[in-house]
């Protein structure tokens, strides 16, 4: 229970930021420093670029390897905060040895006429959590909020988390994926950096069943894959939150990848 008087989910961060150690962000940022340098040298080398990205490579996974820590530490505060235990949502996505990854550099040039096109268009993202990076620079990002569109604004040395439709999937639409798209400017270019946290592609996903009872129906009947819901999404493309919406009467499960 919070401490009375205290806003609601300041327990769920006072939880979090204990998980969350000093050596744990100390190591995300020397990482961070080091691939920011190797991106930096990347747009500048131009036609040495693959030279940079070799030597770059360490660098690189080791960034990597340090969100998935971090990834992993988000997983247990949630799998807490839905009074679940503690690795039910880690086990859930393979554990230790299952989990799967993706990291993609987002390049937006700069354009003349912003208002005729998006940099990418709305979507909830379909694994399970998303770690941005965003430019501390350039804004771009938006979420939506009901009816609106609301642009987030830039914090340096921190990261945006997006909850993914896996992850609303398992805890029974307790938390809820995120809809969101990108804009581009007519000014700056911009750059973001995502990374992608996901369940393995031939586990069933389906609700907790601790988060199923007579007062809490199941969203989603039958349990699916990872992998099928990936190529569902790919054959509907990006379309706000439909996809997930639909899956429970829509979408059949699939043969394991």
């Amino acid at each position: 229970m919070a401490a009375a008087g205290e806003p609601a989910g300041a327990q769920d961060r006072r939880h979090l930021s204990q998980l969350l150690n000093q050596r744990t962000r100390k190591n995300i940022s020397v990482c961070f420093t080091e691939l920011l340098v190797g991106c930096v040298a990347i747009v500048a080398v131009g036609s040495r670029c693959a030279y940079v990205l070799h030597v770059k490579r360490e660098a690189t996974e080791k960034y990597a390897c340090q969100l998935i820590s971090l990834c992993q530490v988000l997983l247990k505060a949630m799998s807490s905060s839905l009074g679940l235990e503690e690795d039910y949502l880690h086990n859930a996505f393979g554990g230790s040895d299952g989990i799967s990854a993706t990291m993609r550099v987002n390049y937006y040039p700069r354009c003349p006429q912003p208002e005729l096109t998006l940099g990418l268009s709305s979507h909830s993202d379909p694994g399970g959590i998303t770690l941005l990076l965003t430019d501390d620079n350039v804004e771009g990002t938006q979420v939506r909020k009901g009816d609106t569109w609301v642009t987030v604004q830039p914090v340096p040395g921190s990261f945006l988390v997006n909850v993914g439709d896996q992850i609303q999937i398992l805890s029974n639409g307790r938390y809820r994926s995120v809809e969101h798209r990108a804009l581009v400017n007519s000014d700056k270019e911009r750059f973001t950096i995502a990374f992608f946290c996901n369940p393995r592609g031939d586990l069933p996903v389906a609700p907790a069943s601790e988060l199923v009872g007579p007062g809490s129906p199941a969203l989603y009947q039958e349990p699916v894959t990872f992998s099928d819901y990936r190529k569902y999404i790919r054959t509907k493309g990006p379309s706000g939150k439909t996809q997930v919406q639909s899956i429970s009467s829509t979408m059949q499960p699939g043969p394991a990848a």
